[in-house]
């Protein structure tokens, strides 16, 4: 029995080093801050990024992200510099959410977009600005979709839906 100490003894040093740092990212993974935020980047829109043909010309930084089918998702693009303007975009590049401003009301010019992913897959995030003649500091940031921004978002997808639906389904 002494003969195995010194296994048990690196075996109980390798389980408390465990649980005290706990486990090791894999390979090629990195350790994320914030399990809520699944994209957070600080980038800069220019004059030298492609233009983006579908607003008013102007410039855009496109992102890729993949989705999960049924979650729902927070989109955030903020700055201080330009007034934001956000566009979602399935794989083949077919608008499927934009968003312009958070609050015109109270003049928060920000982006949102709140979204029920249909199905899973890669979709685009569009970050670019209403006005093509401004540019400057962003920051992009997805995240999981409170509670109740889930409730609404669920059901503003069934609405729209509706007229899609065969009438059997309708009428349920």
């Amino acid at each position: 029995m002494w003969r195995h100490k010194p296994y048990l003894s690196a075996f109980l040093l390798g389980l408390g080093s465990l649980l005290l740092v706990g486990p090791s990212p894999a390979i090629g993974q990195e350790k994320k801050k914030d399990a809520g935020v699944l994209l957070s980047k600080t980038d800069s829109l220019a004059d030298s990024d492609p233009k983006d043909t579908k607003l008013t010309d102007s410039h855009r930084k496109l992102y890729k992200i993949k989705l999960t089918e049924g979650k729902v998702y927070r989109i955030d693009l903020s700055s201080k510099d330009f007034d934001t303007y956000l566009r979602l975009e399935d794989a083949k590049g077919k608008e499927v959410a934009f968003n312009d401003d958070i609050d015109l009301a109270n003049k928060i010019l920000d982006s949102r977009i709140i979204y029920v992913a249909p199905k899973s897959g890669e979709y685009r995030i569009i970050a670019t600005t209403y006005d093509a003649a401004k540019t400057g500091l962003f920051v992009l940031e997805v995240t999981m979709a409170s509670e109740a921004e889930a409730k609404e978002a669920r059901f503003l997808a069934r609405v729209e839906s509706f007229w899609d639906k065969p009438r059997a389904e309708q009428k349920k």
